[in-house]
């Protein structure tokens, strides 16, 4: 059976049990068991959850990002920032730009709003596409569609 390789060493590396951290993340232990399974997938706030009680990123966590940092400041800080470019996004023509931004699509953007909010650490804005697209690189959840041979 295929596991959640990541999580599960996180969880071991600070010596607690499935049912404990399923109990601080609010779920039940057999929906715990499930992620460690990769059957569901936590939400945001579960993953923030266990970001918070396991001491790393969710950067890491779901993609073994090489170029993120194993801090949970660094998650927090790219996540604020996908956020609000996901909700400028949302609401707004490609070409439009809010006042100030001199540069469109996720790049321009990310840099924006990390300025908007204060964030000054190194990030690559690719680590704010990966949160806005949902999809891990190694996709321990199965969620990009394979091409058929």
């Amino acid at each position: 059976m295929e596991k959640w390789k990541r999580l599960v060493a996180a969880r071991k590396k600070a010596k607690m049990t499935q049912e404990q951290l399923a109990k601080i993340c609010g779920v039940t232990l057999a929906t715990y068991n499930r992620w460690e399974t990769l059957k569901f997938q936590p939400n945001i706030n579960q993953l923030k959850s266990i970001s918070n009680t396991l001491h790393v990123s969710i950067d890491w966590l779901l993609y073994n990002d090489p170029i993120s940092k194993n801090e949970l400041d660094h998650t927090f800080a790219v996540l604020a920032i996908a956020e609000k470019v996901s909700e400028w996004v949302k609401d707004h023509e490609p070409e439009d730009l809010p006042e100030g931004c001199t540069r469109g699509g996720v790049p321009g953007l990310s840099k924006f709003f990390a300025e908007q909010l204060g964030i000054d650490e190194y990030y690559d804005y690719t680590e704010v596409l990966r949160f806005i697209q949902g999809y891990p690189e190694d996709d321990p959840f199965g969620l990009i569609p394979q091409e058929e041979n």
